[in-house]
């Protein structure tokens, strides 16, 4: 799917099995790809994570990716997140809810509320675990990534962020992607999954 300029929504692609979507993925000028979780073959937060690796290894950063289910679960929800999708949308809340999620998956700046997931994450009863490869990558941030990052799981928003690093928050925009990148995820919302379970999310 691509979205022009004027927000306007083009499919350019339909798969109908996983084979399907890597076989064609690197021949594609993709914004959004949508994924139904029941797609034949494999589920679909395997796919969200084989399409994430195989553009990380790359050098290039993967199109936006929404994972949608005919029911929503908790467990599913968490597992969607740590896959590196967007978004996930329950089918049974209809297409405007998945043109909004779409949307505001284009969107850079949307909001992110820390205390909710950690909230969300608790309610789950996730399993507190220090990986060595989290902690490892971690150690070997910069000192402006590590104050934008501590400031990230202190739970304050992205202006009151840039403005602590008396940065734009352009700039504060491309370090969060550095951030990501150096830990191999794609939205924020994974690695506040990451933080939560490293037991370092405020």
């Amino acid at each position: 799917m691509l979205i022009d300029s004027q927000g306007d929504m083009q499919v350019v692609f339909e798969a109908a099995t996983f084979n399907e979507v890597l076989s064609a993925i690197d021949n594609l000028t993709l914004d959004v790809l949508v994924i139904d979780h029941r797609m034949s073959g494999q589920d679909g937060t395997w796919l969200v994570q084989t399409i994430n690796h195989r553009f990380f290894e790359l050098g290039e950063w993967p199109p936006t990716m929404i994972v949608t289910a005919p029911y929503f679960a908790v467990e599913l929800d968490i597992a969607v997140m740590r896959s590196g999708a967007a978004d996930f949308v329950v089918e049974e809340s209809g297409p405007e809810e998945l043109l909004s999620s779409i949307r505001k998956a284009c969107d850079d700046y949307q909001s992110l509320d820390i205390f909710s997931l950690k909230e969300l994450f608790s309610a789950a009863q996730l399993d507190k675990r220090s990986e060595a490869g989290f902690n490892l990558s971690l150690a070997n941030l910069d000192d402006a990534s590590r104050t934008a990052l501590d400031a990230f799981a202190a739970g304050l928003s992205d202006s009151a962020i840039a403005e602590r690093l008396k940065v734009p928050q352009a700039s504060l925009k491309t370090l969060f992607r550095e951030i990501l990148i150096h830990f191999g995820f794609t939205t924020k919302e994974q690695l506040a999954l990451a933080l939560y379970e490293s037991e370092r999310l405020a």
